[in-house]
């Protein structure tokens, strides 16, 4: 069965840090997208000669699901790809072609006591649409986020998690910095290393997982040999 192709436009497109582009997409046709926090969108790149399939592309949605009228996607870049230098050949005003929204790795309802958002790079686009669609509805669960990047260059959304932070009395996030310089006064090393912080074995916690397949195997066997549910653990790995 043939899907739907959306119409959108670039209604701003940002270069966040050396290696992550953030675009806000417009809908054009539909004029609006229904979606829910945790999914994500294919982008349809442009027919080459002779191509009759459009190559695509996955990318999740950063943004509220309760704005139906547009969408935002932070896009880790890699140098040759395909997709990647499509993304970054693009103007604001250019036209681009979806088709989604997919996925069912979705924000659990109720929530446990403590919520516990492991991402990194691109993998902080899911957890921000989770906290921005969700959040405000449960004012008394603990929200808790570790972003593992390379370097303080890499470190990005702040402000984004900051006004987050302004909405949800109980959220805090961190960054863990791979290769810190000796000017980092957070946290450093790999996101694994720093999960005792948050007394999950005493707290009911739900873990969210996303980004990079050996942070998820990493966290997730840590979590595993420790006793914790893994219905409890909900991954989702892209590079």
């Amino acid at each position: 069965m043939a899907r739907n192709i959306l119409s959108t436009r670039v209604a701003r497109k940002s270069q966040l840090t050396p290696t992550i582009i953030e675009l806000n997409m417009k809908m054009i046709e539909p004029s609006s997208l229904m979606f829910k926090a945790g999914q994500f969108m294919m982008m349809n790149l442009p027919l080459k000669d002779g191509q009759k399939r459009p190559t695509l592309r996955a990318y999740s949605i950063a943004s509220d699901a309760n704005d139906s009228s547009s969408f935002k996607l932070i896009i880790k870049y890699v140098a040759s790809g395909v997709g990647s230098e499509y993304i970054k050949s693009l103007n604001e005003g250019d036209t681009v072609s979806f088709t989604g929204p997919f996925g069912k790795l979705l924000f659990l309802e109720p929530p446990t006591s403590q919520v516990l958002l492991v991402s990194t790079g691109a993998g902080i686009s899911q957890h921000t649409s989770y906290l921005l669609t969700h959040g405000s509805k449960y004012p008394n669960t603990v929200f808790k986020m570790l972003v593992g990047v390379w370097n303080e260059h890499e470190v990005f959304y702040q402000k984004e998690l900051d006004f987050i932070k302004s909405r949800l009395r109980n959220f805090e996030y961190q960054f863990v910095i791979d290769r810190p310089s000796s000017s980092w006064k957070g946290l450093s090393g790999f996101v694994t290393h720093h999960l005792s912080l948050f007394d999950y074995k005493n707290i009911d916690t739900t873990f969210y997982l996303c980004g990079n397949p050996a942070m998820i195997d990493s966290v997730t066997a840590k979590l595993k040999s420790e006793g914790v549910n893994p219905e409890q653990i909900l991954a989702e790995a892209f590079s």
